[in-house]
């Protein structure tokens, strides 16, 4: 079917319609008008613009990585997401304090061995000293709960294995010293059977900050359970590493809460395990 338009009667028709309106109005109709058609123009200049435009494909794809980071990032907890501000701002603090020659690596010297603990411990793979395949850990482990950690690194037949309990143990033992060490070693029982080659070397608490402490008062049970630990690392002839005095010789290296610590703790507790465990 063939359309036969009539340009006149087109422009007299629109024409009819526009007078229609009051002055004012067809005013505002003009300006609506001329201001679609200046955005039309305006979206098809930028929609070519983009098209031809090589160098924004590449940011496309940058922009589109960090809505992932972004969206990624609110995913996980706060204290990661301190950690990992922390390990971007992380200046090596240690310099000049005697730090061990070989810091960069530790995951050499620990491809041999297990450290199995709490968030404490976790802390060795979030700022990147250590590799997951290295570390078993859990935040608020307990040796209540985490025997599969011991499982799961006897299975693997380490040389060394590093033990780091005890933080949260004062208060899920409510300051029974003797009811921790016993489940502590039933659960270095189950690691022996299944490697009973690895040495086994358990580390001291850690301690607290003074205002920490009087926030958790069971945190002041911590000298009590080092003394349980280092007798039941003696009676069983298993190796007793203190580091207690690492945190209270560098105050500085306290996390906010007074009970976790910032990066450049951990190499200070690295060097101490390497020295005290033998690890070469």
């Amino acid at each position: 079917m063939n359309i036969n338009w009539n340009k006149n009667k087109i422009s007299d028709e629109l024409k009819s319609l526009f007078d229609r309106f009051d002055p004012t109005d067809r005013e505002k109709l003009r300006n609506r008008i001329v201001t679609a058609l200046i955005i039309v123009l305006l979206v098809f200049f930028i929609f070519n613009l983009l098209r031809f435009n090589h160098k924004t494909d590449t940011d496309e794809k940058t922009l589109k990585t960090n809505m992932t980071t972004v969206k990624n990032s609110e995913q996980v907890s706060i204290r990661k997401t301190q950690a990992a501000i922390d390990r971007l701002n992380y200046k090596d603090e240690t310099a000049g304090k005697n730090v061990h020659p070989v810091k960069k690596n530790y995951s050499r010297l620990f491809n041999r061995s297990a450290v199995i603990g709490d968030s404490l411990v976790e802390g060795l793979t979030v700022y990147g000293y250590l590799s997951k395949s290295e570390v078993y850990s859990k935040v608020g482990a307990s040796v209540k709960s985490t025997k599969n950690l011991f499982i799961d690194a006897a299975k693997n037949y380490p040389k060394f294995v590093i033990l780091a309990y005890g933080m949260n143990e004062m208060g899920n033992f409510n300051g029974n010293a003797a009811a921790f060490t016993k489940v502590y070693m039933d659960d270095i029982r189950a690691f022996k059977k299944i490697s009973p080659d690895t040495k086994v070397c358990v580390t001291s608490i850690s301690a607290p900050t003074d205002k920490a402490m009087s926030k958790n008062k069971s945190l002041r049970g911590y000298r009590k359970f080092n003394k349980a630990i280092k007798a039941m690392c003696k009676k069983n002839k298993l190796c007793f590493i203190d580091i207690t005095d690492i945190l209270i010789n560098r105050p500085d290296l306290y996390a906010e809460d007074g009970i976790h610590a910032k990066p450049a703790y951990y190499p200070l507790w690295l060097n101490r395990v390497i020295e005290e465990a033998g690890i070469k």
